[in-house]
């Protein structure tokens, strides 16, 4: 659903919101072809960290959702529904924003979006071991559950960034952290044995806390992005991530 102002909505009618956008909706755009930029126009990234384009905001990085006035393009309310506080870096959050930047930029060829990428791995190297805790800001820390998918998700962006980046000291960065995060989720602390927990390759995601709902859990798209992941880094390195 398009607004006058050139918002594309995630959701609509939902109690209490108008036009929402959420961070993973970077990943559907991107999933959805170029079609998604044939219609939506060209964007440049505001200092505040919004997208705009020429005519209006069309989508907030960091929250999730934004919710936005379809009648005038105002914020209404900025959300972190699945983290920990609105203000909290919820995991897998700013691991869609890695993701969705580095492939919009992939397919737009826009510096924005590498600029909002690069910013996002910069954040994320400094608060980063290898797998992160399902929100950067919990208050339970260091005893809390640590999030998969999120990294998962992130190792298969990292690759990617590497080889988009204009940074030759970044390169080696995010190509490091990504292997580092492969070969943790490959170990006998995340990697399931065949046939146990339920079939899925990955042990201990997180989908949402507040809302307690798979908790401590195999996800699809832990599995899906682990192994997209794998693929991506053989094929940038040539060599295969292993425990050795």
């Amino acid at each position: 659903m398009f607004s006058p102002y050139g918002q594309v909505a995630a959701y609509t009618g939902l109690p209490g919101a108008s036009f929402e956008l959420d961070e993973d909706d970077l990943c559907r755009w991107y999933s959805d072809g170029h079609d998604a930029f044939y219609i939506t126009g060209s964007y440049t990234l505001h200092e505040d960290g919004l997208a705009y384009r020429q005519d209006g905001p069309v989508y907030a990085a960091g929250f999730d959702p934004v919710d936005y006035d379809p009648a005038d393009g105002r914020v209404r309310r900025k959300e972190t529904v699945q983290g920990f506080s609105d203000e909290s870096a919820w995991a897998r959050g700013q691991a869609w924003a890695l993701y969705g930047y580095t492939m919009m930029f992939r397919l737009s060829g826009y510096e924005c979006y590498l600029n909002q990428a690069e910013n996002i791995a910069g954040m994320l190297l400094e608060r980063l071991p290898d797998i992160p805790y399902w929100d950067f800001d919990s208050d339970r820390i260091p005893d809390d559950l640590r999030d998969a998918s999120a990294a998962a998700i992130m190792a298969s962006a990292f690759v990617d960034l590497s080889s988009l980046t204009n940074k030759p000291e970044e390169k080696g960065r995010y190509l490091k952290m990504a292997e580092k995060q492969l070969r943790t989720l490959a170990s006998d602390a995340y990697l399931a044995r065949p046939g146990e927990n339920g079939n899925f390759l990955l042990m201990h995601s997180v989908g949402s806390r507040p809302d307690n709902l798979e908790i401590d859990v195999p996800l699809t798209y832990a599995d899906y992005y682990f192994l997209e992941a794998l693929l991506k880094y053989s094929r940038t390195t040539q060599t295969k991530p292993n425990n050795n």
